[in-house]
């Protein structure tokens, strides 16, 4: 499925939008996309827990302080 700019680009080139599938640019182009945005899913969700842990550890240690 194109964007409607795509299409907007493409009918005002003249290129008739049925043969727009024949573009190879566009599935390489967005699949690049979507293992660009699932990496960066990754990392956040990697950070996040990460920070999670971090401040869990935090809070821990300033307690057995007060308490201790």
């Amino acid at each position: 499925m194109l964007t409607p700019l795509a299409s907007l680009v493409l009918r005002s080139s003249g290129l008739d939008l049925n043969y727009t599938t024949g573009f190879p640019q566009l599935t390489v182009w967005r699949r690049k996309m979507v293992e660009l945005l699932n990496l960066h899913n990754d990392v956040s969700q990697s950070l996040n827990e990460s920070l999670s842990v971090f401040l869990l550890t935090l809070s821990v240690f300033i307690l057995t302080i007060l308490i201790g």
